[in-house]
């Protein structure tokens, strides 16, 4: 079976224990990029969840062909669609 090669674009808080970790622990999926404005959060993030890759810029994530597809995770996401 081929690997899903994940990129995250915003891990913060939701993706420590939630979403983060569980691409790791699904047969075929592979968390290798994380993207945070802040890098160096980012790189903190990534050594200490084994991730191989991380970005401090959206568009270098993105850019990156090793990943397909990618996830977004904002807080603000849930906001955006309320009335």
């Amino acid at each position: 079976m081929k690997k899903v090669n994940w990129g995250i674009i915003g891990c913060g808080d939701v993706t420590e224990k939630k979403s983060g970790p569980a691409f790791n622990k699904v047969d075929g999926s592979r968390l290798m990029a994380v993207m945070r404005r802040n890098g160096q959060l980012a790189a903190d993030y990534a050594a200490r969840h084994k991730v191989p890759k991380w970005y401090d810029d959206a568009d270098l994530l993105i850019a990156d062909e090793a990943l397909m597809p990618y996830t977004w995770l904002h807080p603000l996401q849930p906001m955006l669609n309320m009335p």
